[in-house]
């Protein structure tokens, strides 16, 4: 490998923890200006160090080439001219050569709506799976405790713009859509695994500022990042991991906030007390004396 590939691939993997780890902590950002933030350097970052492809989950290295191309100097004109007059005599009609195929895992000429329903699938099991802990009292309480974690902007805006953008446009643009192929690529499986070890880092600083047991939460992310990557690979594409990962925040927010609504209410204080005095002047009154 050559230097300039090394110095690229380095880049590539440290910016993004040094970015939400390092620099935007230091700027004391609001949610809003966080989200922008956050978009403007995830697209900054695929366009510096983005895959040909890579949106779709088959990128490739740009110093690697396809042995079918043909690079200039590989052969001179005359050889060149001298080929194809010697196929075209020896072929009657012109033969057409295939080209080469990209790796995909879905089978070639698929239709679109089953690869679709690929891809929503994980997020509808995602979704399930909240409205069946909300049914189960358990369960229920243990996502109405998440409630009180209540983000710094209105649930609507939050559902409908900070996650979606701020946080999965932002980490799947930067890591399954541009890091994971480059990495795969120079790395094979160990870059699956460092992206996912990267994955987890990019949370170190988040987990910190919320008070959250911060190696228990680069590690619980950094296996989420590794299943994440997995289903861009198995699927081929970055709609799947994207969607489940929407799924996952955005159905955990609304889900706790359901979960508290749906609670039995319990009394407040005042009115517990209230019936307790109730009671102590019963039994104070004459037909509430013992005998």
């Amino acid at each position: 490998m050559r230097v300039l590939p090394i110095v690229r691939l380095v880049a590539a993997a440290t910016l993004p923890p040094l970015w939400n780890d390092l620099l935007l902590p230091r700027m004391h950002y609001g949610p809003r200006a966080r989200t922008v933030a956050n978009v403007a350097f995830a697209t900054a970052y695929a366009a510096v160090f983005g895959v040909h492809g890579s949106l779709h989950g088959r990128g490739e290295v740009g110093s690697v080439r396809p042995e079918n191309t043909v690079q200039q100097g590989d052969h001179s004109d005359s050889q060149l001219g001298e080929e194809w007059r010697t196929a075209h005599v020896r072929c009657p009609r012109p033969v057409r050569v295939p080209r080469a195929r990209a790796h995909t895992s879905r089978p070639p000429g698929a239709p679109g709506w089953p690869m679709i329903a690929a891809a929503v699938a994980p997020a509808a099991v995602v979704v399930a799976g909240y409205a069946v802990a909300l049914g189960i009292p358990v369960l229920r309480n243990r996502l109405a405790a998440f409630a009180n974690r209540s983000p710094e902007a209105p649930l609507a805006e939050w559902v409908a713009v900070q996650i979606p953008w701020g946080t999965v446009y932002t980490e799947e643009l930067i890591f399954r859509a541009t890091l994971d192929p480059l990495l795969e690529s120079a790395l094979g499986r160990t870059g699956n695994v460092m992206g996912a070890v990267l994955f987890g880092l990019w949370h170190l600083a988040p987990a910190r500022i919320a008070g959250d047991d911060v190696p228990a939460t680069v590690a619980a992310t950094a296996v989420a990042g590794a299943a994440l990557s997995g289903l861009r690979r198995r699927t081929g594409t970055v709609l799947t991991p994207a969607l489940l990962h929407f799924a996952v925040n955005a159905g955990g927010a609304i889900a706790a906030r359901l979960a508290v609504r749906l609670a039995p209410s319990r009394p407040s204080a005042s009115a517990r007390r209230s019936v307790a005095r109730d009671w102590t002047d019963t039994d104070r009154s004459p037909g509430g004396q013992d005998r």
